[in-house]
């Protein structure tokens, strides 16, 4: 199996400026793009963002704007990783 960051190479670099903060090292993941169709469009309750801290969506809003990454690569990192944002808790029961 390979990782996502085979796929997606910058992928590592976006999980240590952005995600790695909130929700440590990528690699306790493992491959969490598998079987997972990116999409701009998700189902999310009005608690389950609110119980993310303000800073993450600050942070997330900040790399988007300022990243020097090419946007085509750029919104698959927002894409490929909304699961993990938004449903940490059952995810790696789904692997």
């Amino acid at each position: 199996v390979k990782h996502p960051q085979h796929f997606f190479p910058h992928l590592p670099v976006y999980w240590k400026e952005v995600l790695e903060p909130y929700f440590g090292p990528m690699e306790q993941f493992g491959d969490f793009t598998i079987g997972y169709r990116g999409s701009a469009q998700f189902i999310v309750a009005r608690d389950t963002i609110r119980s993310r801290p303000h800073s993450l969506y600050q942070d997330l809003y900040t790399w988007t704007m300022t990243t020097p990454m090419d946007d085509f690569w750029s919104s698959r990192m927002l894409e490929y990783t909304w699961h993990v944002l938004f449903d940490i808790e059952t995810f790696p029961l789904l692997r």
